[in-house]
């Protein structure tokens, strides 16, 4: 009887020390709760190190998107400039069309304007920092819609300048019209590109050209770019340091200010003259 009832006792005993204990797991861990202040440390340091190495990537995934997407508005602005070339037998839309320059009544967007449908196109860079374009109104009163263009028309070296120069230079665009013929090479001329808000890009001849590859930049610009020394009528790089530009045969592709930027022996920008001048 005395046997039975240690027996028992010991049973009790061995179950109330079982019910203290979890399989695979000491009793002290068991009690455990939380994590160190080095365990949190050591994670923060992980998601700090992630953060710096994924953010960057994001930002450009982002601004790329931004690029492609400003890329389709200059090629949809390009084929509409091919559309109105064979329109009006084969001429180069005027950057602006009026009686006389101080009463300029439409510009050459507002000529592009029933080939591509929507004034959107002209404002479809989304990495501008200023406001959408909006057409002329040249009923009275009239309104002059020079600005908040995202593409500018390339007008660079529009004066005849040829001493200054060392050459002839002409750009597609100017006052007077430009026929399609006397662009020597319209594949490897540029017509338009990502500009600083006005509506074209303009120098008269090489001394008043500027081209600023490199910081510090003009009028605290963050970008590359290319035009007038007196004035913001410039191209500008917002894109990885280089701009969406439409060739006067229409098409349009990405290139880096640094590329466009490429003189010949005289200093002149070759990409944006109409001769074909490149070895000269």
């Amino acid at each position: 009887m005395m046997r039975r009832e240690e027996k028992g006792r010991q049973n009790r005993r061995d179950v109330g020390q079982q019910s203290t204990f979890v399989r695979g797991v000491s009793p002290k861990v068991s009690h455990r709760i939380g994590f160190t202040l080095i365990e949190l440390l050591v994670v923060i340091a992980i998601i700090a190190i992630l953060a710096a190495i994924l953010f960057p990537v994001f930002s450009q995934a982002r601004e790329k998107a931004r690029q492609i997407s400003c890329l389709n508005g200059v090629r949809q602005i390009g084929l509409g400039l091919a559309m109105y070339v064979q329109d009006y037998d084969e001429v180069m839309p005027r950057i602006w069309y009026g009686t006389s320059s101080a009463l300029q009544m439409y510009f050459w967007m507002d000529a592009l304007l029933p080939y591509i449908k929507t004034a959107n196109f002209f404002s479809a860079c989304p990495s501008k920092n200023f406001g959408d374009w909006t057409p002329s109104n040249y009923i009275p009163p009239a309104t002059y819609a020079r600005t908040n263009v995202a593409f500018a028309a390339n007008a660079l070296y529009s004066q005849v300048r040829d001493t200054i120069d060392g050459q002839p230079t002409t750009p597609p665009f100017r006052e007077s019209t430009v026929a399609l013929t006397q662009i020597i090479i319209p594949a490897s001329t540029i017509a338009l590109g990502d500009g600083s808000r006005y509506y074209i890009a303009y120098s008269a001849h090489k001394l008043q050209t500027r081209v600023e590859l490199d910081p510090p930049f003009s009028f605290n610009w963050t970008y590359p770019n290319i035009g007038r020394t007196t004035d913001q009528a410039r191209f500008v790089g917002r894109h990885f340091a280089g701009a969406n530009w439409a060739f006067c045969d229409g098409h349009a592709k990405w290139l880096a200010m640094r590329h466009v930027a490429r003189t010949n022996r005289n200093g002149i920008l070759f990409l944006f003259t109409n001769e074909d001048d490149e070895n000269w």
